[in-house]
């Protein structure tokens, strides 16, 4: 049963102001941009935070990085392993700060989590007011990658249900409020979802249901429980390769075409006893196993199988209580 807090259904997509500064305190030569909420929209506070390496000429996606809830995302730019990221992967980078509606409350009209609602047409006007003043390239049409950790992931899945269209992959750490409002395309997004085993429950219970759901929708997700907590620990070992294989599959050129993903060949898994099911396995929407999940290749599902407890994820769901 899908807990209360996963909302089902509705888009709701609203204009917003946008105001623009000169520099942040993050790497030299990168940009803010501030957008004032509308009415209607699912957030009182976002602050976009600009940079394109040095050795990077011409980009070819966006890398957004997004903290916890209403955390201050400008540090982001500043991470060492994204940045090098970034620069191996000829990546522009927008890292995100977002400050909820209400902090009391979780629905979707109140926390930024929920893109449809508000702040992911406030990333996407960001990344055009950013695009105002480029020479080479524009990044109006640039895909993107996202990473999130709590909060922040689970506006990267919910990006899924603004415009997945526009989305090379995602990947969510340790959410606890999801907002499943599916749209054209939303299950056809490559995810990595991870858990903590140590975790509150509630978040817990709200992957592992948010997992299921879009597993059963063919999605070509997989699911990560690590030993540790709340913190992000040594997540980045599995997401940032995860990422660069998704990179790779969906390179044509020197353009991310993420028009067409049935040239998304990965290997499928088995996610309770860690093992793989069959390699260069094409995504397949008929594949609604939620005891199975899809990775973009060997190499990335050595380095989660590192991080996964496996079947003890599965053991502590079917025997667990209903708690909060």
């Amino acid at each position: 049963m899908i807990r209360q807090y996963i909302a089902i259904l509705g888009i709701m997509l609203l204009n917003s102001a946008i105001v623009l500064g000169s520099q942040t305190e993050g790497p030299k030569m990168s940009k803010v941009v501030h957008i004032k909420p509308g009415k209607q929209d699912n957030f009182s506070k976002a602050v976009f935070y600009f940079h394109v390496p040095e050795e990077v000429d011409k980009p070819k996606y966006i890398l957004v990085l997004l903290p916890g809830i209403n955390g201050d995302g400008s540090g982001l730019l500043m991470h060492k392993g994204w940045q090098q990221f970034a620069k191996k992967t000829k990546a522009a980078m927008i890292a995100c700060t977002f400050v909820k509606k209400d902090r009391k409350k979780y629905d979707k009209h109140n926390n930024y989590s929920a893109a449809q609602c508000g702040s992911g047409a406030a990333l996407e006007s960001a990344i055009e007011k950013f695009d105002e003043g480029q020479q080479g390239y524009s990044l109006k049409d640039f895909p993107l990658l996202i990473y999130g950790h709590s909060g922040g992931g689970q506006f990267a899945f919910g990006f899924s249900c603004h415009n997945p269209k526009r989305m090379i992959g995602f990947a969510a750490g340790k959410g606890g409020y999801y907002y499943p409002e599916p749209v054209k395309g939303t299950f056809e997004v490559p995810g990595l979802i991870i858990s903590g085993q140590k975790d509150k429950y509630r978040r817990k219970n709200g992957i592992r249901d948010l997992y299921k759901l879009s597993r059963e929708k063919g999605a070509p997700w997989c699911w990560m429980e690590d030993k540790h907590g709340h913190e992000a620990a040594k997540n980045l070992s599995v997401v940032i390769p995860y990422f660069r294989e998704l990179l790779r599959l969906q390179l044509t050129g020197e353009s991310i075409n993420v028009a067409d993903r049935s040239k998304l060949v990965g290997i499928s898994v088995n996610l309770v006893n860690k093992k793989i099911l069959s390699e260069n396995k094409v995504f397949d929407a008929n594949d609604t196993n939620p005891k199975q999940g899809w990775l973009p290749s060997k190499s990335v599902f050595d380095m989660w199988a590192k991080e996964d407890i496996g079947m003890e994820k599965y053991a502590e769901q079917e025997n667990a209580p209903d708690k909060k």
